[in-house]
């Protein structure tokens, strides 16, 4: 059950949780703000160590100092970066339709006719870039936060969110610069940049999935997806 798009007092919400909420659709967006004398839906999700919540990670949804306190107040273990992209994801300049209305993209989101954000046009890539350099968190946690705690939250963490034996091989390949190279799909290779294809091709031995046990310091480059 989760608690998103909500009009909801604190108290509400606190009641909410008390029977069963363990998740937040998209943090501080269609919802009323975390204020000092009446904390709101956000107030409560932050106080509850039994609940998720989701991070729109595009610097536009939520402003960079909002995504960085959100991230401190439900830490690592809690926060799962999401990018609610649409169908204008990854693009400058594109022209759509939403739930039957005409969108655009314009100042890095998805907005309606009106300028109403109607979504992201985020990549996951760039998310974990955005976290990097908006947040401060370490590598580690900002790939925790896009991995395991959604696999966690979807009730698959025993088979995604881990680089592990016997885990769904499902993950991204990046360079140095965080920029995707190859994505894999249960073990089989589904996306190569060409750079990555003529090393395959090249006779390169580019690190396959069932060559890795888990993920950890020695190997940030290799993620697991959800």
């Amino acid at each position: 059950m989760s608690i998103g798009h909500t009009d909801a007092t604190y108290e509400q919400a606190l009641e909410a949780i008390q029977l069963g909420a363990t998740h937040a659709t998209h943090c501080c967006n269609a919802m009323p703000p975390l204020h000092h004398r009446y904390p709101g839906p956000m107030g409560a999700v932050v106080l509850a160590p039994t609940v998720q919540g989701e991070i729109i990670a595009d610097g536009v949804h939520l402003h960079p100092a909002m995504l960085s306190i959100l991230t401190r107040l439900l830490g690592a273990e809690r926060a799962i970066v999401i990018t609610d992209a649409l169908a204008g994801a990854g693009c400058l300049d594109q022209e759509f339709e939403f739930a039957g209305q005409p969108a655009h993209v314009a100042g890095g989101a998805a907005r309606l006719a009106d300028g109403t954000i109607t979504g992201s046009v985020l990549t996951m890539d760039q998310a974990l870039r955005n976290m990097l350099s908006m947040t401060g968190v370490s590598l580690q946690d900002a790939v925790h936060m896009m991995t395991l705690n959604p696999a966690k939250a979807a009730g698959a963490a025993e088979r995604k969110g881990g680089l592990k034996p016997g885990y769904d091989a499902d993950l991204v390949v990046l360079d140095d610069a965080l920029t995707l190279q190859a994505t894999y799909c249960r073990g089989a290779l589904a996306f190569a940049s060409s750079s990555w294809q003529a090393r395959v091709e090249a006779g390169g031995q580019p690190p396959q999935p069932s060559q890795v046990t888990e993920m950890g310091p020695e190997s940030p480059r290799l993620l697991s997806g959800g």
